[in-house]
């Protein structure tokens, strides 16, 4: 399709047009282990994760590991979310993960996502949520519906629309990403509905309600997000509706058929789904 086409030369072209710019400028060292990393920190000089907001730039050091190669894997969403293509090219540069730029780079949709500091309270209950989601993923014979469990936990006196009003507008991408990860534990190994399996995803459509309301722009990979996890939730109807008026989402692509649930776990009645727009 000639606008695929053209989307994918802008692309390219800003992608190489960021390297050159990189190389026009002093070479931060690349890092290939913890210690190095650490080192580099300590040191106070300057890096290109400096790019980052406080916040953004601890949860991506935290996301980082390195096998024995020296090959980096991280948590891209904080990159995505937060900065512009010249500063991703850096930041990937500066941990030898250049190869992931023309992946990430078309994820660079409207302005970056850069809010305040959030709470010290968000913080703790998403990173609470993550340690039960990283012993699930160590123990493949673990009971899938733990993780949506301990979210109810956490985050359940947030689920009503006027609670989540009140939140800072800062935490609300935590309680975001609190929800998206729940609902990734939402489903047995095939497929079947376990404990508690529409609160986190009927949540997560609830804190993209509110991030809406607020005035942020979801593209940076919110929108993304609700996608894929309406599709994973079998809510087929409701995705398809979620990304009529959202080109930016066009490569990704919504099964046919039948939603095996019967639909409505998180329909129109229980939410106001919010309609796109920058």
């Amino acid at each position: 399709m000639p606008g695929h086409f053209f989307r994918n030369a802008i692309v390219v072209t800003l992608a190489c047009w960021s390297l050159g710019a990189i190389a026009a400028e002093p070479a931060a060292p690349v890092v290939r282990s913890p210690s190095q990393l650490q080192a580099t920190l300590a040191s106070s000089q300057p890096t290109p994760l400096d790019a980052l907001t406080p916040y953004g730039k601890r949860r991506f050091v935290d996301s980082l590991r390195w096998d024995a190669k020296g090959q980096a894997t991280f948590d891209a969403t904080i990159l995505v979310r937060e900065l512009n293509p010249q500063q991703l090219a850096a930041a990937l540069a500066f941990i030898g993960a250049d190869a992931q730029l023309p992946k990430l780079a078309p994820n660079l949709v409207g302005k970056p996502l850069r809010m305040g500091a959030p709470t010290a309270d968000a913080v703790a209950r998403l990173q609470a949520l993550e340690r039960i989601a990283a012993e699930l993923g160590a123990n493949a014979g673990g009971d899938p519906s733990r993780l949506a469990r301990r979210y109810m936990e956490l985050f359940g006196r947030y689920l009503s629309e006027s609670k989540l009003s009140e939140l800072p507008p800062a935490d609300l991408p935590l309680y975001f990403d609190a929800a998206a990860l729940a609902s990734r534990g939402a489903y047995g190994p095939q497929g079947h509905a376990v404990y508690y399996w529409k609160y986190p995803v009927r949540n997560l459509m609830q804190v993209y309600t509110a991030l809406k309301d607020r005035g942020v722009d979801t593209r940076r990979t919110i929108d993304a997000t609700v996608l894929r996890s309406l599709i994973d939730a079998k809510e087929l109807n409701v995705a398809r509706d979620f990304m009529r008026d959202k080109p930016h989402l066009r490569d990704l692509v919504v099964p046919s058929g039948k939603e095996p649930f019967g639909g409505g776990a998180v329909g129109r009645s229980d939410v106001r789904l919010a309609h796109a727009g920058p």
